[in-house]
């Protein structure tokens, strides 16, 4: 990236003032077929893994181009102030974790932390952050929370429990169906319990139901995976989530009880069940039934993993389409038997796009669009919650 000799770079941390960057031969940084500016410092330091480059900017400026990245600054104002107080709250929450340490960084810029700079800031992304300066959203003892986000919900919002599965409920991140205003007053419906397989599955095919969602291009989805396909997958799926957590991939016993063992090949794919499906929809543990072992896979990250349409087509918004993805949208999803070129196949017909739980972007918008204001969106989305200015926050 930078005009100097190997010996020089090993030897210490380069900084480069964005201003002295054309000075400079130095690579363009190309994201999203662009390249975006930098504000504040960047570091280019060498490591036995590669060159690290960090960039050292106030936490502001940093969430002007955290909100175009995560949220398109053709939204409603209102929804993008939303997204820069959940923005700024999680970074809060992470810079304070310490997890970044190992690369002397307080954040990163992918989807594991925040998306940042992926797309440049501009005067609105600006202004929704200037017009919340030093706002997070904290709970009644004023400790800022994990202000959790995602694109879109199937009509329903998950509990934080039931998508990170814990032991214990988060008070703020409850499972919370996405009616609208107008839509609880005609029907009169203010609550519905999805854990019941016909439930979910008429609930995914009712247009009864008028949520914050409705409209957004992956409130409905389905994508068909034949047997074949997905068993020459499933095992390298399995290993993968496995290895990140054993005790979330297990394997069945003689008796019918699961226990955590190393794993061994699945062999050809029979049938998949659900095993337990929460009240909001969301599938928390799936069965992958073998013709040489049964396996259970707990959580909504690793369900979504192993059953990625790796190569097939998903459709969705009644029309469009994308292949190749690396997880399912969701785990809202119910199975159907079917075939797909004269071979046994599974049909999942699903909804939303994203873990579930927290502020759904599309619905932020679309309760924007309503006349909602970000404080109304936040509330709604984090019940029970204040917003403060980080002055006012509890670090102890």
């Amino acid at each position: 990236c930078y005009n100097a000799s190997d010996k020089e770079i090993k030897k210490k941390k380069i900084v480069i003032a964005p201003e002295d960057v054309g000075k400079l031969k130095v690579l363009s940084i190309t994201r999203q077929n662009s390249s975006p500016a930098y504000r504040g410092i960047l570091q280019v330091k060498w490591t036995k893994k590669g060159l690290l480059l960090t960039n050292e900017l106030l936490l502001e400026e940093y969430l002007y181009a955290v909100v175009p990245s995560e949220l398109s600054t053709k939204n409603n104002m209102e929804a993008l102030k939303a997204q820069a107080i959940c923005a700024r709250s999680y970074a809060y929450q992470q810079i304070n974790s310490d997890r970044y340490d190992k690369y002397e960084a307080d954040l990163e810029d992918s989807v594991d932390c925040q998306v940042y700079n992926n797309v440049a800031e501009d005067e609105r992304s600006r202004k929704a952050v200037k017009s919340t300066h030093g706002m997070v959203v904290t709970n009644q003892k004023n400790k800022v929370i994990h202000t959790y986000y995602y694109s879109t919900s199937w009509g329903y919002s998950a509990s934080g429990k039931d998508v990170w599965y814990t032991k214990s409920e988060v008070s703020y991140l409850q499972e919370k169906l996405q009616i609208t205003d107008k839509s609880k007053k005609k029907s009169g419906i203010s609550e519905l319990n999805l854990a019941n397989e016909n439930s979910f599955r008429k609930f995914l095919q009712s247009d009864s139901y008028e949520t914050y969602d409705s409209a957004s291009d992956w409130y409905r989805w389905k994508v068909m995976i034949t047997e074949k396909s997905l068993s020459n997958r499933v095992d390298a799926a399995l290993a993968s989530c496995y290895a990140k957590n054993p005790a979330y991939v297990l394997t069945q016993k003689s008796d019918g009880s699961y226990k955590q063992e190393t794993l061994k090949p699945i062999g050809e794919i029979k049938k998949i069940r659900v095993e337990k499906r929460e009240k909001s929809g969301l599938i928390t543990e799936l069965v992958i039934v073998g013709k040489k072992n049964v396996v259970k896979v707990c959580t909504q990250y690793n369900i979504r993993k192993v059953l990625a349409p790796l190569y097939e087509t998903i459709s969705y918004n009644a029309g469009k389409s994308e292949t190749t993805m690396t997880m399912l949208p969701s785990a809202a999803f119910y199975i159907v038997d079917a075939v797909k070129e004269n071979e046994p196949a599974f049909l999942f017909v699903g909804g939303g796009f994203g873990h579930g739980t927290g502020m759904s972007q599309c619905g932020a918008q679309e309760m924007a669009k309503s006349g909602k204001s970000f404080e109304e969106i936040i509330k709604h989305y984090f019940e029970g919650t204040k917003l403060v200015h980080l002055s006012e926050v509890n670090n102890k």
